[in-house]
């Protein structure tokens, strides 16, 4: 296992949040 591979629940919730507004942006931009 490496550690750069283990996130928290509320790290990669978090993660996925900001992927999810990203692509909200990327697809109103275009």
């Amino acid at each position: 296992q490496e550690p750069g591979m283990l996130m928290s629940e509320d790290q990669s919730l978090e993660f996925l949040t900001d992927l999810g507004y990203a692509q909200i942006f990327l697809t109103k931009n275009f």
